[in-house]
């Protein structure tokens, strides 16, 4: 992008350098399927906002899951634990079709570990709730546009909030002059 790198590239410069971290800065031909047992298991204790907590400043990837999972710190969760062992994957899978490896050392690693035991259901607005919020007297009374644009853009759209709010506005004549 413009201003960098795009969110998923440190994303996946993030969770590959966290790999190195934890299994040891070593030829993609030297990784074994220990190393990816080893990495999923540092994953399932990972500390959620781990940045953000100064006694794990300095601290080695080996060290910091010893004390997360010591200390009971509340691990990542288990989607974001699958969304970077599948990364891991990918990068793997990528290797393996330039030639550079015979097999993934992940392939053990059974992704269905990192499924939620139960679903996460989202709630649904029902109808009368829908009425209440988009009522005419109601929707009358928002003087600011954002107040106004956004429920029904959502309301017909399916978009999320922060997506509506990345939205850029300009005018575009429905009728141009011929």
């Amino acid at each position: 992008g413009k201003n960098g790198e795009r969110s998923s590239t440190k994303e996946r410069r993030y969770i590959l350098t966290l790999l190195k971290d934890v299994i040891g800065d070593k030829p993609v031909t030297a990784i074994t399927t220990e190393d990816a047992t080893t990495f999923a298991d540092v994953l399932s204790v990972w500390p959620a906002y781990v940045h953000n907590q100064p006694d794990f400043k300095h601290m080695s990837a080996l060290n910091i899951a010893a004390k997360a999972k010591l200390e009971k710190h509340r691990p990542i969760h288990g989607g974001t634990q699958g969304k970077h062992v599948k990364a891991v994957k990918a990068f793997f899978h990528w290797c393996i079709e330039s030639q550079a490896i015979k097999e993934d050392p992940f392939r053990f690693i059974q992704l269905s570990r990192y499924h939620d035991v139960v679903p996460r259901k989202k709630d649904v607005f029902s109808t009368p709730d829908l009425q209440t919020l988009f009522n005419a007297d109601r929707m009358r009374v928002l003087t600011e546009p954002h107040k106004f644009w956004v429920p029904l853009i959502a309301l017909h759209t399916g978009m999320r909030v922060n997506e509506i709010a990345q939205l850029y506005v300009g005018f575009y004549p429905v009728f141009a002059d011929s």
